[in-house]
């Protein structure tokens, strides 16, 4: 989830982050939180 929320991050724990990578993450972020965000719009941009 830390790579789906800070864009520039290139490398964690001394690994590169590619493409592919930071792209399954973006998508498990949003199967996981888009059903909060349109329930509760406001609510989930201060939690998130």
């Amino acid at each position: 989830m830390i790579i789906a929320r800070l864009p520039y991050l290139t490398h964690l724990n001394r690994v590169l982050i590619n493409r592919d990578e930071r792209r399954g993450a973006e998508i498990d972020y949003l199967q996981r939180y888009a059903q909060d965000y349109f329930d509760h719009k406001l609510d989930f941009i201060h939690q998130h």
